[in-house]
């Protein structure tokens, strides 16, 4: 525990800091995963004078931008539960709570 209120200030401060980091990055992960839901290419755009290897590019980039789009919806995903964690941390340090296995059972789920 802090020796003293500016400490536990700072401490609750460092806390939310953090938490707003998290936050942002999970708004900017949604930001771009939209732009990457249209970035959309059909198979024309990969015609290199055979119909059959511009079908397999064009599955190849599909393939790739359905686990990039997933990989970005995972991360905003995370990145708010990282920010939520964050904040229930904050609360019970603030509550002045010994940290218990229910505590944390709190903070990341079961």
């Amino acid at each position: 525990m802090p020796e003293n209120k500016e400490d536990l200030r700072v401490m609750l401060g460092a806390f939310e800091g953090e938490a707003q980091k998290w936050e942002e990055l999970a708004d900017l992960m949604a930001s771009l995963r939209g732009t990457v839901d249209g970035l959309w290419l059909n198979w024309p755009a990969f015609f290199c004078g055979n119909p059959a290897s511009a079908m397999s590019l064009s599955e190849s980039y599909n393939e790739i931008h359905g686990l990039v789009a997933t990989l970005m919806t995972d991360a905003e995903a995370e990145f708010t539960q990282l920010a939520e964690a964050l904040r229930i941390a904050r609360d019970l340090y603030q509550e002045g709570e010994d940290m218990t296995a229910a505590d944390f059972v709190r903070i990341y789920g079961e």
